[in-house]
């Protein structure tokens, strides 16, 4: 290959028409222009990805796949264009797999944040209800916005309206709009049979465990004075029913438990009613519960209608229901003469 033809195959303007567009703007500086009238096929300056033969007057180019337009092989002129070296990173899909490990671990644990927040503001920590008025209950769960569900039984352990259990436990979390359901009492069956004790050999302390212990609420203990029974022992029981006896009482069934408080005390002093009048004394021994009785003598002193005497003398003690005997005047009395020794007239 002579020097002359490569500088003349250099310096000339050799154009491409069609769909190439112009060679050398495409190919670039580095590669020779060829001429349209040349045997050149359209695939000579193709993309690189295969071997393409170039020949012209005689002369032969061959284009490497690895090339471009613009690295037309010239080995005519003994040249060889530069070899490409690669090099393959072999942690790069290493890297990439925990780069994006690391954003979907930060998405996942931002996403739990979120939702163990909305979680903590939306739950509601369950107090314990048992033994308190299910008024109380209904309350709180207005306020938490908690739905409360009741069941109602006979109880003799809470008192009425009382919770006896409930759903959750306390200290539970529950979700806001959740449902607490509770069982509360009723208070004991009014209508259950009881049976009655031997009150005589009681004290008052255990009729009072024995009321309590059975719910027997229609059951009254009262207390009164009395000379013959031992204070805090059984007097007597009355039904408030005739019909109510001891073998059909039942809780709600009303009693009357008489129990004593032992012998009257004298504590009410006497007064002197001597020439007091029958109404004086009968005001006094209404208002100090005493029992009074009355008989009437003539006084040639004391008139008609007053006091002549007193069985329990003025000053002294006594106590209430106590008996007291009052001697009335009926006025002068009158000589009965004998009749027997004088004629009608």
């Amino acid at each position: 290959m002579s020097e002359d033809f490569l500088s003349q195959f250099s310096q000339k303007n050799y154009n491409r028409t069609g769909s190439m567009g112009t060679a050398a703007s495409a190919a670039g500086a580095a590669a020779p222009p060829v001429s349209a009238d040349s045997d050149v096929p359209s695939s000579a300056f193709g993309d690189g990805t295969e071997e393409t033969v170039v020949t012209h007057k005689g002369f032969t180019s061959v284009t490497s796949p690895r090339l471009t337009r613009a690295d037309i092989d010239i080995t005519r002129a003994g040249i060889t264009a530069p070899e490409h070296d690669t090099e393959i990173d072999s942690e790069y899909n290493k890297r990439k797999l925990i780069r994006y490990g690391i954003i979907a671990g930060t998405v996942i644990a931002v996403a739990v944040l979120i939702y163990l927040m909305i979680s903590l503001l939306n739950q509601v920590t369950v107090k314990n209800f048992v033994g308190t008025s299910i008024n109380d209950a209904k309350t709180w769960g207005i306020t938490n916005k908690i739905s409360i569900e009741t069941e109602t039984v006979y109880n003799t352990q809470y008192d009425n309206n009382s919770i006896i259990t409930q759903s959750k436990e306390a200290g539970k979390k529950i979700r806001k709009g959740s449902v607490l359901a509770f069982q509360v009492s009723q208070g004991p069956d009014p209508d259950e049979r009881i049976e009655l004790p031997d009150f005589a050999d009681m004290t008052i302390n255990e009729v009072y465990a024995w009321k309590d212990q059975n719910k027997a609420n229609s059951a009254n203990i009262m207390q009164e004075n009395s000379d013959t029974v031992e204070a805090g022992r059984f007097i007597r029981r009355e039904f408030s029913n005739a019909s109510v006896s001891e073998d059909t009482y039942t809780r709600k069934d009303g009693l009357l438990i008489y129990m004593s408080k032992g012998p009257h005390e004298k504590n009410i002093t006497v007064p002197d009613f001597q020439e007091k009048s029958k109404a004086e004394v009968e005001s006094w021994v209404s208002q100090n519960n005493i029992e009074a009785t009355y008989t009437e003598a003539s006084s040639e002193k004391i008139p008609k209608g007053m006091v002549i005497s007193q069985s329990i003398e003025p000053g002294e003690k006594t106590t209430q229901k106590s008996e007291m005997a009052f001697v009335i005047s009926s006025g002068k009395a009158v000589v009965v003469p004998n009749f027997g020794k004088l004629t009608k007239d």
